[in-house]
């Protein structure tokens, strides 16, 4: 098999969307291709929030907001795009607020029982510059606005005090680390699939 992480170019979104280098590889292979991350997608990282969010909650549907995050740069969306592919595949109720400019898909607002900050680029050349935007840090504010059980997530690495303020990172509800645990579960378990029926 082969693991192949490749990154958006950041020309556009159609090439983001197209993804060639992935596709390449997929179909040139003989042997099974695990994505590492994408242009456009990074399936590992959303099976392992998956994962993260039924460890800690065991609800069958949670309810989901995806918070864009102030970065010093803009970030290529597929981490965010597989959060929200994932959370779809698992039926969950999902939220994703953003500033005006960095849209991924229409949102709903409602109590949520996650909170998971990402940091990525804007949709529009006239969306606002980032570094005007760093009210959207996720603060120990948001998280009280949840549900009193909520978890925060977070791919990691992550900027403390730019993307998510200190005082998420170091609560009990910030389950970061667990979700880096998850990865190395994840991925071990889809070589063990691909493996056992190839």
């Amino acid at each position: 098999m082969i693991g192949v992480r490749s990154f958006s170019s950041g020309v556009s979104t159609d090439e983001d969307d197209h993804d060639s280098v992935i596709h390449a590889f997929k179909s040139l292979s003989g042997v099974p291709v695990i994505s590492m991350e994408s242009a456009r997608e990074h399936p590992c990282q959303g099976l392992a929030d998956m994962l993260t969010i039924q460890e800690h909650l065991g609800v069958p549907r949670p309810r989901v907001t995806l918070a864009w995050a102030p970065h010093i740069k803009p970030l290529p969306k597929a981490v965010p795009n597989s959060f929200l592919l994932s959370s779809a595949a698992m039926g969950y109720d999902i939220t994703v607020a953003h500033p005006q400019g960095y849209e991924l898909a229409s949102s709903v607002i409602q109590d949520t029982q996650v909170i998971y900050a990402k940091a990525w680029g804007p949709s529009s050349p006239l969306a606002p510059p980032q570094d005007s935007l760093t009210s959207w840090m996720t603060h120990e504010r948001h998280l009280k606005l949840a549900d009193p059980k909520a978890i925060f997530i977070h791919c990691l690495p992550v900027r403390r005090n730019v993307e998510v303020h200190d005082s998420i990172l170091d609560s009990p509800q910030c389950k970061v680390i667990d979700e880096a645990e998850n990865r190395f579960h994840i991925q071990r378990a889809l070589i063990h699939f691909l493996l056992s029926h190839s």
